[in-house]
């Protein structure tokens, strides 16, 4: 299934400007994903995923996502509904990015 967005973030206990609006697209199959957006560094990234489902309304996505300070990173997200919560990584210090997505 082919799905085409919006994310929107905030990004917590992280100091830089970040970008806080994220076009996507994806392609999904099954539990695997492929598919690129828009990043918070401003930057394309491609990624690969899967979901894993715990309930009707929460999952968590794993998976790799190009187009940051490193060429690939790892790519993990809780997902309730159409709001997700994952962790982010700036100069060796984590904090928190929080999103929902706006599906066209």
């Amino acid at each position: 299934m082919l799905e085409l967005g919006l994310a929107l973030t905030l990004h917590l206990n992280m100091n830089q400007d970040y970008n806080e609006f994220h076009p996507y697209g994806k392609f999904s199959y099954q539990d695997y994903n492929v598919g690129a957006f828009y990043n918070s560094e401003k930057r394309m990234s491609y990624f690969v995923s899967s979901d894993i489902d715990f309930s009707n309304n929460l999952s968590a996505e794993v998976g790799i996502a190009s187009g940051y300070y490193k060429d690939i990173l790892p790519l993990i997200r809780l997902k309730y509904k159409t709001s997700f919560i994952m962790p982010g990584i700036e100069n060796k210090k984590i904090g928190i990015v929080v999103g929902k997505e706006i599906k066209f």
